[in-house]
């Protein structure tokens, strides 16, 4: 099994702490993971994204310190549990997030 990604290096500057949430359901051993193109994202890097945590009603969420004042582009990705390979990428363009400050958001 692949050891978990290390954290990314926090960002220069301030930043904005993004909660992502997205209801959806894998099946029996495979997670998900967020991937972008902020070094907090991984830098598009699956192995570097950010691994969801779920929660009751099947909703993932994870919490990113993202620089404050960026455009941040991202999907979601389903891996497996063995590996942590991707099953499946999120369909169509790239979600894009406006991160502004003073406060948390919230992208889905």
């Amino acid at each position: 099994m692949e050891p978990p990604a290390a954290p990314a290096p926090p960002p220069a500057g301030p930043t904005t702490t993004v909660e992502f949430a997205l209801s959806y359901r894998v099946a029996y051993g495979q997670s998900l993971r967020v991937v972008g193109s902020a070094a907090a994202l991984g830098g598009w890097a699956l192995s570097d994204g950010v691994n969801m945590a779920w929660t009751a009603g099947d909703v993932w969420k994870a919490a990113v310190p993202l620089p404050t004042g960026t455009i941040v582009e991202y999907k979601y990705v389903v891996v497996a549990s063995e590996g942590g390979g991707a099953i499946e990428w999120q369909r169509g363009n790239n979600s894009v997030l406006a991160v502004a400050g003073g406060g948390g958001g919230a992208a889905g």
